[in-house]
């Protein structure tokens, strides 16, 4: 059996914690970017949930509300995706994932 290799966050993570931390790209907010990229790698499971964890644990109210508006136009349910992330990382402080 072949592994996918891990990616390390250097290469492969580096724009979404640039559009977290304030890099922004074309007219779309960073806020927006990272959204779609954290839901994008989630649904495609591209990254570990560690990464996906460190990203959101950035994240502030008006990126959580983006969040949970697009996982539900993804169809995810916002309780499956926070419960994901719960068991597969250490609880996380203010928010829930």
């Amino acid at each position: 059996m072949h592994n996918q290799p891990e990616y390390k966050l250097s290469e492969y993570n580096h724009d979404v914690y640039d559009l977290v931390s304030g890099v922004e790209e074309s007219n779309k907010s960073k806020e927006v970017k990272a959204v779609n990229m954290l839901v994008s790698h989630y649904e495609a499971d591209l990254s570990p949930m560690e990464t996906l964890l460190k990203i959101a644990k950035k994240f502030d109210d008006y990126t959580i509300s983006l969040l949970e508006k697009k996982l539900k136009s993804s169809g995810i349910d916002i309780d499956e995706f926070q419960k994901d992330l719960k068991t597969k990382n250490k609880p996380a402080t203010k928010y829930p994932f």
